[in-house]
C-alpha cells in the first residue's frame, strides 16, 4: 500500500541483424549487417518490421544478380521497406520510423544503403607508426541530419522547417514554423510517414567499396554510439582489441 507502481519499461527500438549466407551472385559468398534505430512510441515495431521486411526481398531477389546490379536491389529493399511499413494496418507508422544502415556484402565489395543517422565506416591498416599498426577510419556513409546544408534544403523546400527551438539543444525537422512538432532528429527515416510530404525521404544514400588486402574491419552501429564517439575513435577502440 501507498507504493507508486512500476513505470512501464520502454522497449528496445534497436534491431541489429547479421545474415549469412545471403543468396547472392553466383560462387560468391554474401552476407548482410544491419543496424535498425526505432524512434517515436512504435519505433521497436518500426526497426523489426523493415529488418525483417529487407531480409526477405534480398532473399527473393538477389541471387543470381549480376555484380554489377547488387546494390540497385540493395537500394530497393531498403524503398520497399518503406513503402511496406506504409501499407501495413498492424502499427501506426505516421509518427515513428527507423534508420537503417545496411551492408551487404559480396565477395570484397561492400554496399551500403543508409537512411538517417546510423552509420558504417571501414578500417583500414596504414603503415606503422613506430611499429604499431594503425588504421583509419574510411566513411561508408554520411549521418542525415538537420544541420547538413542539402539535407535541410530539401526539407525547407517540401515547406518542412530545420532549427532548434528556444532550449533546444540539436537541430530538429518540423512541421510548424514555431518549431513545435514533431521534432525528428534526422532527415531521412523509414516510416514517419506523416512527413512524407515535407522533405523526409526513405530513399537511401548508397556507397559502394572493394575491400582491400589493407582493410582489416567494418563497424556498423546507430547514434548511441556515434553521439559519444567519432568514426575514428571508434575504429581505434576496435583495433586496440585485434
Amino acid at each position: 500500500h501507498g507504493q507508486k507502481a512500476r513505470a512501464k519499461p520502454k522497449p528496445n527500438q534497436d534491431r541489429a541483424l547479421v545474415a549469412y549466407p545471403v543468396p547472392g551472385p553466383p560462387g560468391k559468398q554474401s552476407a548482410l549487417f544491419m543496424v535498425c534505430d526505432g524512434h517515436g512510441r512504435r519505433g521497436d515495431a518500426c526497426s523489426e518490421f523493415v529488418a525483417r521486411s529487407i531480409v526477405a526481398h534480398l532473399d527473393e531477389h538477389l541471387e543470381d544478380t549480376p555484380d554489377d546490379a547488387v546494390a540497385d536491389v540493395l537500394g530497393a529493399a531498403v524503398r520497399e521497406a518503406h513503402a511496406r511499413i506504409k501499407a501495413q494496418r498492424r502499427f501506426d507508422s505516421k509518427r515513428s520510423g527507423t534508420t537503417c544502415c545496411a551492408t551487404l556484402l559480396v565477395g570484397r565489395e561492400l554496399h551500403c544503403a543508409n537512411v538517417g543517422d546510423s552509420r558504417a565506416v571501414v578500417a583500414r591498416r596504414r603503415a606503422p607508426a613506430g611499429g604499431v599498426p594503425t588504421f583509419e577510419a574510411i566513411a561508408l556513409s554520411r549521418d542525415h541530419k538537420p544541420e547538413d546544408p542539402a539535407e535541410a534544403a530539401r526539407v525547407t523546400a517540401a515547406n518542412g522547417f530545420c532549427g532548434r527551438p528556444a532550449g533546444g539543444l540539436i537541430c530538429r525537422v518540423y512541421l510548424d514554423p514555431d518549431l513545435t512538432y514533431p521534432g525528428l532528429a534526422m532527415t531521412r527515416s523509414i516510416g514517419d510517414t506523416e512527413m512524407d510530404e515535407f522533405g523526409v525521404t526513405a530513399t537511401p544514400e548508397m556507397s559502394s567499396h572493394t575491400l582491400s588486402d589493407e582493410d582489416a574491419f567494418f563497424a556498423v552501429a546507430s547514434d548511441g554510439l556515434w553521439e559519444f564517439m567519432d568514426s575514428q575513435q571508434v575504429v581505434d577502440l576496435i583495433a586496440h582489441w585485434l
